[in-house]
């Protein structure tokens, strides 16, 4: 027996003295389910039970034994801890103060690489690294001679590319190369990464379709990560879209990145070279547009570009674009593309999209533009007829016939502002009701004869030679009405009469 001990409730009731440096240097960055490995191993060191296993810590605290296995790994890396027996596993706690600033010459070599073992855990993330893992990234460094900062690059790149589960073995032949060939600075080494990435060898091959015999540059690199990585084009796209760049003199990353941006998200060589033929025909309609319109040879603008898809997206087809372009050209003396595109939307406000439709629409537009050429020869008006003029038309046809607005045109001849006065007597007309020519004609020749009682005599007297024409007949006194109401609106035409 010892000659001194400590009591039976000495454990509960006692106390576990951990170094500050512990707290301070080492608890931080350790994960919580490791420092409790720690704390308790602390805990066994100054109250040791034989019976004492790994398997029995991890029950205790509620932990799998491999988190165990790991946190005593982990501390050894750091240096707090040294393995002592394998079977039974077996590890001896270090003085933290002594490690840090007295440790043996041996110790000391043990765990100089544990910052880079840290950087290293930290590149592969939640997946934990064994001690053979360790063990082997540190013979790259005391055997192959790679530069630590070397050997956490390549790592880095080569977790990017295959992800954190990646075999670490893989690493070995990776390592051994850039051993071989000679790549001993971080810039030999972030070169090497860019060399051997995805957008590098696209680089290649992209130089290749493009005649250029020469090594990619960083700002190439990066305009192919770009296509990759934000427009998520697939490699067989990219090499697609080059065929494009032969109707440029000097075919360049630039211009083809200008080709590729319209066609994010394209996987196949297949679509992306569908997609630049549908571009070629945009491209070639609105060209066709600009001639219609008398504009010239002009290169399709970026907002006529997505303007024509616009049209495109919502029904209209090209032929119809064509046809209204056409129209557009032979009606107004300056047409242009942004006279199209108000031509465009006000079809589709009319919901004419189909060719049949437009035609209709042209059609009813040409026989209004006749009408109002009729008016306007009527009045004695000389002038070209508008759009103005056939939208003033169809509000007077809305409420007249077109006779009854024509013979509306002959009563304002010689008037100042006939189209105003035109208006006004058709207004009149139907607040009389008034909706035929004979019954105005009745009116406006009551109104020069001298009011109702002429026109009342003009009822039962002889035919004028003005009215010598088939008539409808009415009974005695059947329009007296409209004589009545005339009288309202006298002065206000009388107004108009002086004019």
């Amino acid at each position: 027996m010892a000659l001194c001990s400590f009591s039976e409730n000495y454990l509960m009731l006692g106390v576990t003295p951990v170094e500050n440096l512990f707290i301070q240097e080492y608890l931080p960055r350790a994960s919580g389910d490791y420092v409790r490995v720690y704390l308790y191993g602390l805990m066994q060191c100054y109250h040791p039970a034989e019976d004492m296993t790994l398997d029995r810590t991890a029950r205790i605290l509620d932990l799998p034994e491999e988190t165990v296995r790991d946190a005593f790994q982990y501390w050894e890396r750091q240096g707090l801890v040294k393995r002592v027996s394998d079977r039974p596993v077996s590890y001896q706690y270090l003085n933290i103060a002594s490690t840090m600033f007295n440790g043996s010459s041996a110790e000391q070599e043990i765990y100089r690489h544990r910052d880079f073992n840290n950087q290293l855990q930290q590149i592969f993330g939640n997946r934990l690294l064994h001690a053979a893992e360790f063990n082997s990234a540190c013979e790259w460094v005391e055997d192959l001679h790679l530069p630590e900062s070397v050997v956490l690059i390549m790592a880095e790149a080569y977790v990017a590319r295959h992800g954190a589960k990646c075999q670490f073995k893989s690493l070995d032949k990776i390592a051994v190369k850039w051993a071989e060939e000679g790549i001993v600075t971080d810039e030999q080494a972030r070169e090497k990464v860019m060399q051997e990435s995805e957008p590098w060898k696209l680089c290649q091959q992209v130089l290749k379709q493009l005649n250029i015999h020469r090594k990619p540059t960083k700002a190439e690199a990066d305009m192919a990560r770009k296509w990759l990585e934000e427009w998520n084009l697939s490699p067989k796209a990219v090499i697609a879209a080059c065929k494009e760049t032969v109707n440029a003199r000097n075919p360049n990353f630039g211009y083809l990145d200008g080709i590729l941006k319209r066609h994010a998200n394209i996987v196949s060589g297949a679509e992306m070279e569908q997609a630049l033929i549908d571009d070629n025909r945009v491209h070639e309609a609105i060209k066709q547009l600009h001639e219609t319109l008398g504009l010239g040879f002009v290169s399709p603008m970026p907002n006529e570009i997505k303007n024509y898809r616009g049209y495109l997206d919502v029904g209209f087809a090209p032929e119809t674009i064509q046809r209204i372009a056409s129209e557009l050209a032979e009606t107004r003396p300056k047409a242009n593309m942004d006279l199209l595109d108000k031509a465009m939307k006000a079809s589709l406000e009319r919901g004419q999209t189909s060719l049949e439709e437009v035609e209709a629409h042209l059609e009813r537009q040409r026989m209004l533009r006749g009408q109002a050429a009729q008016i306007f020869a009527a009045c004695g008006l000389e002038k070209s007829v508008t759009a103005a003029d056939v939208s003033l038309l169809e509000d007077w046809l809305s409420s007249a016939p077109f006779d009854l607005v024509l013979y509306a045109a002959e009563c304002a001849k010689g008037k100042t502002l006939p189209t105003n006065y035109m208006t006004k007597i058709l207004a009149g007309w139907q607040r009389l009701d008034l909706n035929t020519v004979e019954l105005a004609r009745r009116y406006q020749e009551s109104k020069a004869s001298g009011g109702a009682a002429a026109a009342a005599s003009s009822r039962t007297g002889a035919t004028p030679n003005a009215l010598n024409f088939q008539q409808r007949t009415y009974q005695e006194g059947e329009l007296d009405y409209l004589f009545d109401q005339a009288k309202k609106y006298d002065s206000e035409e009388d107004d108009d009469d002086a004019q």
